[in-house]
């Protein structure tokens, strides 16, 4: 314990630190302390689907394994206040949109995919901060390369 905060962490992707006076997003924890929610991240790692990219048109041509990871830095305003699928960021949406902007045309470079994914994520989720992990598992290079990834983040500008 440091001071008088203990961290803590949630398999939700929820960091948080307690106790801390009262505010809008507190409360109670089983043990009585008063647990205040900082952060709100949406975590989705590992969508795995196939798209026609790479820098040569052969390479397009084929199919190629992309798996993609995704963080959302969520306001706590967007954090469900009930227990119920429609009071939060819907998972399969964000997934969705990962496959549907993969498959949307034929990519030469992963930059490109991945930074029109950070575009969209931002523009159709209440995202404030999105990072994305693009990973290409075949590299084609003069020398052994297990896989190449693209990581890109960006913010809300307004």
């Amino acid at each position: 314990m440091l001071g008088s905060y203990q961290s803590c962490s949630m398999r939700t992707g929820v960091r948080c630190r307690y106790p801390l006076g009262p505010l809008d997003r507190s409360t109670r924890r089983s043990t009585g302390h008063l647990l205040m929610i900082t952060e709100y991240i949406l975590r989705l790692h590992a969508v795995r689907f196939r798209a026609n990219i790479g820098a040569s048109a052969a390479e397009r041509s084929i199919p190629q394994d992309l798996v993609v990871d995704v963080d959302l830095e969520l306001p706590l305003s967007a954090l469900a206040k009930r227990d119920t699928k429609r009071e939060v960021v819907d998972y399969d949406s964000v997934v969705k949109l990962v496959v549907e902007v993969g498959l949307a045309e034929p990519y030469r470079l992963l930059e490109i995919y991945a930074q029109r994914l950070l575009e969209r994520l931002l523009a159709e989720t209440p995202a404030l901060r999105v990072r994305v992990a693009t990973t290409k598992l075949r590299v084609p290079s003069t020398y052994s390369t297990d896989k190449a990834v693209v990581e890109l983040v960006g913010t809300r500008d307004d």
